[in-house]
């Protein structure tokens, strides 16, 4: 048996140095997972701790801000109205969604305000769960936020008369004028002096005079 030999169970031989190199691998490799200081082959191009992994995903968790409802204005509305109903609260984004108010559309104002044109074709009466859902998949529920009234019935639009046709008047007709009659001039015979001979006659007045 040399130097760097021993005998080993049935008689086989190994060499010394072997197994104390393997040995002195041990401590080597520990402290080398326990800094995790080391690259994976093919998927980081920079070298990146475990530790440093955790910290950016609880950062990003951090960032995400929870989705909540404040109130509603108004917070009802006759079925049919088609009113706008605003929602205030935080966490919005363009990609939120409104469900439970039968929305015709849906409009982003900021992260903290949402608008709701409701449809006209509402028939269901009484409170509603407000439901908001933003892009992320965040979610929030109020119940009973909105209440729908009994539907406003149609103003009935009450016909115009149409006017009698007022009757042109019938002319009266013109009486001829009647002719006045001209009055024919009565002549008063003047009577002819009656001269007697032997000095007499009558006078203008129709009395007889001697002369």
């Amino acid at each position: 048996m040399t130097l760097f030999e021993a005998e080993l169970g049935d008689g086989l031989k190994r060499p010394v140095w072997l197994c104390i190199f393997v040995l002195s691998l041990i401590p080597l490799a520990y402290n080398n997972c326990g800094e995790s200081n080391y690259q994976t082959s093919g998927s980081l191009e920079n070298s990146s701790t475990i530790q440093d992994i955790a910290d950016d995903t609880v950062v990003i968790t951090d960032e995400i801000e929870a989705i909540t409802i404040f109130g509603v204005t108004p917070n009802s509305a006759a079925a049919n109205s088609g009113d706008r109903i605003t929602i205030q609260g935080r966490g919005f984004d363009s990609g939120t969604a409104i469900a439970g108010m039968n929305c015709a559309s849906v409009t982003f104002v900021s992260d903290q305000e949402m608008e709701c044109l409701l449809s006209k074709t509402v028939t269901q009466t009484g409170p509603v769960d407000i439901i908001l859902v933003n892009s992320v998949g965040l979610s929030t529920t109020l119940k009973s936020g909105f209440t729908f009234t009994a539907a406003t019935a149609a103003p009935t639009s009450t016909p115009v008369p149409t006017p009698a046709p007022t009757p042109a008047p019938t002319p009266s007709p013109t009486p001829a004028p009647t002719p006045t009659p001209t009055p024919v001039p009565v002549v008063t015979p003047t009577p002819t002096p009656l001269f007697i001979p032997g000095g007499g006659g009558f006078r203008g007045d129709g009395n007889f005079q001697l002369f």
